[in-house]
């Protein structure tokens, strides 16, 4: 058998080996015409070994090795491998899963060796695959199948090519085209998984079962209705492409809902993989055919599919998406469009940002709706769920509750985070306000003064020095909350604007949606025009008291203006502000900045000021320690002297104690709200020398 001189036994340490020998060796025969491009290193002494070819320093010449290569390419095609590989049982099973015919079958070994065997993949880089036409010739002639019979395996419309499980790719110029199969697709067909479903764990999980309860998403109750009766009705009928999207800010509880809903539902959840086993993250490009298989392999089950963070999936229409140019769906819109029709398991696609998605995509959802940061009380009701056990008192709960920006993932890390530091329960509330605070801070969020005055400042309308009667306001907004109109808070930072508007919200029963200027103005064409007509309906939608913080940062004189989207921004508030039936209050530290149109539309333009000599003296009996008779009249003329003192500045200083630690005593106290009031620049009148200092 091995009788010319240049053959010898084939060397195969691996059930891999004899296939790879087999088609590098049919790769390099004259017949291939491509055998050319190989350069010596295709002839190294590792690769004859493996094909049973004498080693080069035997002076054996290129046009003499063209018939051995043929001859052992024959007689190893021959002889099947004497044991069934894993990859074997493996593409078995997708053949089963697919209907894969047997170029198909081969195809996906092919591709997967390519990337598994080094020796394959070094052969096929110095082959240079200059096209997608040589890579028909070059499987025909490694398979020994005809080019039509290749062809029409990778037909657009075929199997390995619509559920984008295999895909012809040009890495670049040096290494020319090939056919590539995902990694995480790699990894499981070379794995030990005993049956499909192990096989399909590689690339689509059950989804964890929510932790949060129906309360906390009792401001989605329109939405949940339509999404039970629909899917409902979907699941009966066995109605294809059914495709939801749910979008908004990161960590708003976006995917605990889907869990919570296919719960409710009680329809088993799966999520497609992001990470594969090494915990690096999935391509959008891979992810696709994760789903393609999913579909496939869940169609006949009564199953909801969980797609998250899809941004990498939907690229926008001008090519600036975040995907990579060498990792978009090479159908483009008509594979996207003909997946959110086709898909026989209903899909629920979750996204932090839809801006960038071109709306040929968006509009192929039959429902979508934004998610955003949850109201006040379903804020504190996640808070509880979140931190039970934790001997965290009302108090700290109903303060945290006030943080528009706080979403559920930021509660649920800082729960983790107590949970293993196991202090005192007075530690516990500082160290969950420290995690929270920092966590606000990285993700640049600001606290709302409610947070800082509610508790820390002892806040009560007594320490407010308004120039209208509050109480005689809020009772009126109690029976009535849409006939005042909209009111603008102004004066000095810290006087208590924006806890009033919290106040306010929460004494009348209603949600409360804050805005800032970071929220809303955008460097982009029209963007900041359609944040501000989304925070109108957002707030319409809801029933909530619209808040808008720093409005003198887009309510600015337009005469002044130095940008067309100044004018342009200002334009869209003024005609939001008219169309709105809802209670809207604009908070800032510069009235004289605010467009005099802007003005005329405030039924009520309310003046804070700093606060009076008697609640200056009172908040401070309140935040220090007991005061000695003999003391009284002495610190209480220091105090009053200080003439530029807000609520705020209270707050500032017991945050700042509770946060380092701090026992506060009066001369302490006073040091710091002095330098406060100093820092301020307002003319103020020097507390008298004989105060004892540190």
């Amino acid at each position: 058998m091995y009788a010319h001189p240049a053959l010898v036994r084939p060397h195969f340490a691996s059930v891999f080996d004899r296939p790879v020998a087999v088609w590098i060796a049919r790769l390099g025969t004259k017949k291939a015409a491509l055998a050319a491009r190989f350069n010596d290193s295709i002839y190294s002494d590792e690769l004859r070994r493996l094909i049973g070819v004498v080693p080069l320093e035997d002076k054996l010449r290129r046009r003499e090795l063209f018939p051995l290569l043929k001859t052992r390419a024959h007689e190893l095609g021959l002889k099947p491998n004497p044991r069934k590989s894993v990859l074997d049982r493996n593409i078995g099973m997708l053949v089963d899963l697919l209907g894969l015919d047997a170029a198909q079958a081969e195809i996906l070994a092919f591709a997967a060796l390519s990337q598994q065997h080094y020796l394959l993949s070094d052969a096929l880089e110095n082959l240079r695959v200059a096209s997608i036409d040589e890579v028909t010739k070059v499987l025909a002639i490694a398979l020994d199948t005809r080019e039509s019979a290749i062809r029409a395996a990778l037909r657009p419309e075929g199997e390995l090519l619509s559920t984008r499980i295999v895909r012809i790719v040009s890495d670049d110029v040096r290494f020319g085209y090939s056919v590539r199969i995902p990694d995480g697709l790699r990894h499981a067909l070379f794995g030990t998984a005993s049956n499909l479903t192990r096989l399909m764990s590689s690339f689509v999980e059950h989804a964890p079962r929510p932790r949060l309860k129906a309360d906390a998403f009792i401001h989605l109750q329109a939405e949940t209705a339509l999404l039970c009766a629909y899917l409902g009705k979907a699941r009966q009928r066995a109605t294809p492409g059914i495709n939801i999207l749910i979008y908004g800010p990161p960590g708003t509880g976006k995917t605990e809902y889907v869990r919570w809903l296919a719960a409710h539902l009680q329809i088993r959840l799966f999520q497609v993989k992001a990470t594969d086993a090494d915990g690096d993250a999935v391509s959008g490009y891979d992810r696709l055919a994760f789903f393609q298989l999913s579909q496939r392999f869940l169609q006949r089950s009564p199953a909801l599919i969980l797609f998250d963070e899809i941004e990498d999936v939907f690229p926008s229409d001008d090519g600036n998406g975040r995907m990579p140019h060498s990792l978009r769906p090479t159908a483009g819109k008509l594979f996207i469009n003909q997946l959110l029709e086709t898909n026989p398991v209903p899909t629920i696609w979750v996204a932090n940002e839809v801006g960038h998605i071109d709306p040929a995509y968006l509009r192929r959802f039959d429902f979508s709706f934004e998610m955003g940061v949850p109201p006040v009380t379903v804020r504190r009701g996640i808070l509880q769920a979140y931190l039970h056990g934790h001997a965290i008192s009302e108090q700290c709960l109903n303060d945290l509750a006030q943080q528009e920006s706080l979403s559920p993932a930021q509660v649920e890390k800082a729960a983790k985070v107590l949970a293993l530091v196991g202090k005192t329960a007075t530690d516990r509330e500082a160290t969950l306000r420290l995690v929270i605070d920092n966590g606000m801070a990285l993700l640049r969020q600001t606290p709302n003064d409610a947070y800082l005055s509610l508790s820390e400042c002892h806040y009560a309308l007594e320490y407010l020095n308004p120039d209208c009667d509050i109480p005689a306001l809020v009772s009126q907004l109690k029976r009535a909350p849409r006939s005042v109109g909209a009111m603008c808070f102004y004066g000095a930072p810290g006087t208590g604007k924006t806890a009033l508007a919290h106040f306010i919200a929460r004494e009348i029963g209603i949600p409360l949606i804050t805005r800032r200027a970071s929220d809303i103005l955008s460097p982009y064409v029209g963007e900041t025009e359609q944040k501000i007509a989304g925070m109108f309906k957002q707030a319409q939608q809801a029933g909530a008291l619209l808040l808008l913080d720093e409005a003198d940062s887009f309510m600015t004189e337009r005469q002044s203006a130095r940008n067309t989207w100044e004018v342009t921004g200002v334009n869209e508030m003024l005609t939001q502000m008219e169309r709105f039936d809802g209670l809207f209050i604009c908070s800032t530290n510069l009235m004289q900045r605010l467009d005099a149109a802007s003005l005329r539309r405030f039924a009520l333009k309310i003046k804070f000021d700093y606060l009076t000599s008697d609640q200056r003296w009172r908040l401070f009996v309140a935040h220090a320690p007991k005061l000695a008779k003999a003391e009284t009249a002495t610190y209480r003329q220091a105090v009053n002297s200080l003439n530029n003192l807000t609520p705020g500045d209270f707050a500032t200083i017991r945050r700042q104690a509770t946060l380092l630690h701090l026992t506060l005593s009066a001369d302490d106290l006073l040091q710091r709200l002095t330098e406060e009031s100093r820092v301020k620049g307002d003319a103020i009148r020097r507390p008298i020398g004989f105060i004892r200092t540190p």
